[in-house]
């Protein structure tokens, strides 16, 4: 082999060694800190997050989502429902319920719900829909009995269906396929 052959070949791999453990380090680190549901994931709703103030605490941020409900003669009415993990199902103060179509509570299956603070209320069965991306979806709810109830986002039908994301770099909330 001649010495220019070997000094290329040595020079060679002290270039190539460190370059291909960078890029292996880059692909590593940028697939470890890949947001949920993959990059591939579509993106149906962003919701800016929404900070209120609590006594005692300060400015703190509120998990509040505002999604198009749909009325059963088809019209849209923008809506801010509050994402709640620990909500079994999605619900809506009983005001709601004629705006759904229901007319009467009675003709829907009755339920007792244990909210927070252990008050226990009367629910109602039903379901709404919601216009989500470019689609309308439906999904089951509750109409609840309790006095200043807010509208709720929860696990059946919604949350087990798409994936909830919190962008703390963009502030904002975002709803993704799954």
């Amino acid at each position: 082999m001649t010495t220019s052959l070997r000094h290329f070949s040595k020079i060679f791999l002290v270039a190539f060694i460190p370059i291909a453990f960078s890029l292996l380090t880059f692909f590593l680190i940028r697939s470890f800190y890949a947001p949920p549901g993959g990059s591939q994931a579509e993106v149906l709703l962003q919701s800016p997050y929404q900070r209120t103030n609590w006594q005692g605490f300060g400015q703190v941020f509120e998990p509040l989502v505002e999604m198009s409900l749909v009325y059963p003669d088809d019209t849209r009415h923008r809506t801010t429902f509050l994402l709640d993990s620990g909500a079994l199902i999605s619900s809506l103060p009983r005001e709601d319920a004629p705006l759904m179509g229901y007319q009467s509570l009675a003709q829907l299956q009755r339920s007792t719900f244990v909210g927070f603070g252990g008050q226990r209320s009367f629910a109602y069965r039903g379901e709404m829909a919601v216009w989500l991306g470019e689609e309308k979806v439906t999904i089951p709810v509750v109409f609840t009995d309790a006095v200043g109830t807010k509208r709720l986002l929860g696990r059946a039908g919604f949350m087990e269906n798409y994936s909830i994301y919190f962008n703390s770099e963009k502030e904002q909330i975002e709803i993704r396929e799954k």
